[in-house]
């Protein structure tokens, strides 16, 4: 297939070895894990190195006060297992109490952070290195500073009105008080300590220790909801993944609370309708592609949930019976309204229904020799979280209270214990029973949308690692809404126009920011591919 129309600029090139691959959001981050698998460390102890190092260099995209889940793919268990440390609402949550202000901004703000004990929770299971040398490289980018890019520059410089209200992060990442420029050094002294304080004495200092004394003064402080009661109590959660097969391979993604569902019930979707032998830009396959992801934001808004507390049909969402019936409503010449990603109690006027039945971020991908394969999205929910950092700790808390709905007629409504439904999706592909490739981006609930894009780009297409992620991508927004990088060509989005899409021309370079590993085991190649979206760097050796 030829796509070298698409790219305006030299396409970067994959990572390739022998031994190992990571991809991560940053440089830094990708070269502190490689250090760990060189070093004689597995996936385990190097995704969680590099996972760390993201909360210093991409402080406002996650870190220790957020939340996450990974998918993993256990040598030595020869099995796929996946981890949900995606927090839950304080027990004194009470929708009554909230407004769009207190869900996104503040002390009311932050679910229970899930991801100190999720990175524990890997190490203790399955690492293999002191931990101490594990965080090593977080500890001393944070006390010693790291070069500002660019696009840390763009995040500091866009969500400063909101951190600036607060002291601990005005002080913190805005030391003359404006943004730093880049090549301009950072230096986080006090979450330095916090890493440091986690490295010796592990999770229990962050949950019952003196991190967590200091999150619970702060909150006692501020009118902040979070209890000691609240962290104490928190655990994190082995579950079965969830899979389909998708043109000759297993697809594992991770089960609600997570919504990553609507990427396995879109592949399905797509499998009925999509025509191969055109390419995987040509209109009539956008058209269908597109059409195929609003019935499927439609069943996620009802359907989608904490299985504690609702049921969510999977068997049902996932069957061919259903998966036929759904595909009879795309008409492949007119666009359907679509009501929007989140719960609506008045929905636009002819807005696709849910089917009868009788859910900012970033990810990383690491393999290493022994088989063993980590894939984990992580967040503080918007820029910096809720934008409060607790005093004296340098830890950021989420936002992602605001993921919760406020009426009590969606099954994500806000309640005390809950866990919300959000949507990440941390995707492994096997291939014979090999694995074959790790794959996850950021985007909020384009993660949905733009994590079967790629699958596709790599099964159908044939494409490389690299090439997948950076092939230009569409996602629909509200009512016939789709936003398209304008890379796509112009006769392209014009004949999508004369469907009846109304098209919203997006910067090259725009949507998410995915990474992700491959491996040819006849040949036994690691291949890792990183993001030109972002600042996302692939290293293998």
């Amino acid at each position: 297939m030829n796509i070298s129309h698409i790219y305006p600029e030299p396409n970067r090139k994959e990572a390739l070895g022998t031994n190992g691959v990571i991809a991560t959001a940053h440089p830094l981050a990708t070269g502190a894990a490689l250090r760990i698998l060189q070093d004689g460390g597995n996936a385990f102890d190097a995704a969680v190195s590099a996972l760390a190092t993201l909360n210093v260099v991409e402080p406002y995209m996650s870190g220790m006060g957020g939340i996450g889940a990974a998918l993993v793919h256990s040598a030595r268990e020869q099995r796929v297992r996946a981890l949900d440390f995606s927090g839950k609402a304080p027990l004194n949550s009470d929708p009554s109490k909230f407004d769009h202000e207190d869900q996104n901004t503040g002390t009311k703000a932050p679910l229970i952070p899930g991801n100190v004990a999720g990175w524990f929770e890997l190490l203790e299971n399955y690492g293999s290195m002191d931990k101490k040398r594990v965080f090593q490289p977080a500890i001393d980018y944070a006390r010693y500073g790291f070069p500002v890019t660019d696009y840390n520059h763009r995040h500091f410089t866009a969500h400063s009105a909101r951190v600036l209200k607060f002291p601990e992060g005005k002080s913190m990442i805005y030391p003359s008080g404006k943004p730093l420029m880049p090549g301009d050094i950072l230096k986080m002294p006090a979450l330095a300590n916090s890493l440091e304080r986690i490295s010796m004495y592990g999770k229990d200092d962050f949950y019952t220790g003196e991190i967590a004394n200091k999150i619970i003064d702060s909150m006692k402080n501020s009118g902040g909801i979070l209890t000691s009661e609240d962290l104490a109590n928190y655990e994190v959660n082995w579950t079965d993944p969830i899979s389909i097969e998708y043109s000759g391979h297993q697809i594992f993604t991770i089960p609600p609370n997570s919504s990553a569902f609507q990427v396995l019930q879109t592949l399905k979707m797509v499998e009925h309708n999509i025509n191969y032998n055109l390419s995987y830009e040509h209109p009539a396959n956008l058209h269908t592609m597109i059409e195929s992801v609003k019935l499927c934001i439609a069943d996620r808004v009802l359907h989608s949930g904490d299985p504690n507390f609702v049921e969510v049909p999977l068997e049902i969402l996932l069957s061919d019976k259903y998966i036929s019936q759904r595909c009879t409503l795309i008409n492949p010449m007119t666009a359907m309204v679509n009501a929007g990603d989140q719960y609506l109690k008045s929905r636009p006027e002819n807005a696709i229904e849910a089917g009868s039945l009788s859910g900012l971020t970033t990810h990383l991908s690491v393999a290493d020799r022994d088989g063993n394969v980590v894939s984990v999205t992580q967040t503080l929910g918007g820029g910096f979280g809720s934008a409060f950092a607790v005093p004296g700790t340098g830890i950021f808390l989420n936002n992602m209270i605001s993921f919760f709905d406020l009426d009590s007629e969606s099954k994500n409504v806000m309640s005390p214990n809950k866990r919300v439904d959000f949507p990440v999706a941390p995707t492994q592909i096997f291939k014979n029973g090999n694995f074959f490739v790790s794959i996850g981006t950021p985007g909020g609930h384009t993660i949905l949308q733009t994590t079967p894009q790629m699958i596709i780009n790599i099964l159908n297409y044939d494409m490389s690692i690299q090439q997948a992620i950076e092939a230009p991508r569409f996602s629909t927004t509200s009512r016939i809404g789709v936003g398209m990088e304008e890379r796509f060509p112009r006769h392209i989005r014009r004949s999508l126009d004369l469907r009846g899409h109304e098209i919203d021309i997006l910067d090259a370079w725009n949507i998410g920011g995915a990474q992700g590993v491959l491996v040819d085991s006849d040949k036994g190649v690691f291949y890792g591919g990183a993001d030109p979206r972002r600042d996302g760097l692939a290293l293998a050796y």
